[in-house]
């Protein structure tokens, strides 16, 4: 389900930085140019805040699971020697 929502907003993002960022920028006035840059701008951050809080660590997270029943970790002895 999350790579699917990714997947569509990928596709989203693609088409409307590419796509109706090219025709604000054809369309609009030399003095209105900067709208097309502000919405392209806009857009992406708008995308890497959605990619953040979608794949931010959760408790839940169905993707990190940790076996429950080995609480304790060993670190493996050091091999390096003081000589």
């Amino acid at each position: 389900q999350l790579f699917r929502q990714f997947y569509v907003m990928v596709v989203v993002y693609i088409y409307f930085t590419r796509i109706v960022v090219y025709l604000l920028r054809n369309t609009v006035q030399y003095q209105y140019l900067w709208i097309s840059e502000a919405a392209d701008q806009l857009a992406t951050l708008a995308f890497y805040v959605w990619v953040a809080v979608k794949f931010s660590p959760t408790e839940a997270n169905p993707y990190l699971r940790l076996a429950h029943g080995d609480e304790s970790v060993e670190l493996a002895p050091s091999s390096s020697s003081h000589a």
